[in-house]
């Protein structure tokens, strides 16, 4: 029995998985990132608490509650998050190539000013990404599904590694047509 979960039951359940991405990847969006939140909080939860609970039980009620708590924060706060994670790394790309210059440009009128376009500019990336999310999420679910069929698609039939590619580049390209088509609003 425990050849039969690693040799056929991980693959097609990751089969299965890989298809939900690949063709409803938007629509089950946010339950992934509950699932991806409440797992950085139950993993927060557990590395601060084992330090000081010995209670097996007691830890597990808490890293669980944590990550509930997690997972309801990042599932209300999915566009801010976004809107903040890429204001901030937009920001830290923008300062590191342009401060010199932009200070060089405003050097009258010091480094505030320099500061205010800088943020400015991080924000309107920052918009634009949160404009742009579902599409970017259709592609990135529909590659990630097709990319986990590929993976696993050789353990459960047998086909040459080259026509699996293939496979899962149409794989890819129909999944964001489909995706596309069924979440029109």
């Amino acid at each position: 029995m425990g050849d039969f979960l690693n040799i056929t039951f991980t693959p097609i359940m990751a089969l299965i998985i890989g298809a939900i991405m690949l063709f409803a990847g938007y629509k089950v969006q946010k339950v992934m990132i509950f699932i991806a939140w409440f797992l950085l909080g139950y993993n927060l939860s557990h590395d601060i608490c084992i330090s000081f609970l010995s209670n097996e039980t007691l830890l597990l009620v808490i890293n669980i509650i944590i990550g509930l708590v997690f997972g309801s924060i990042g599932y209300s706060l999915e566009r801010l998050s976004l809107f903040i994670a890429v204001s901030y790394l937009t920001y830290q790309v923008l300062s590191s190539y342009f401060a010199v210059n932009l200070q060089q440009v405003f050097a009258d009128q010091g480094d505030l000013m320099v500061f205010a376009i800088l943020v400015a500019g991080s924000m309107i990336v920052g918009g634009i990404a949160v404009s742009f999310m579902k599409p970017i999420i259709i592609f990135v679910t529909s590659l990630y599904g097709a990319n986990l069929i590929k993976l696993n698609m050789g353990a459960v039939v047998s086909i040459e590694a080259q026509y699996i590619l293939y496979i899962a580049i149409a794989l890819f390209v129909i999944g964001m047509i489909v995706q596309f088509k069924t979440n029109k609003r």
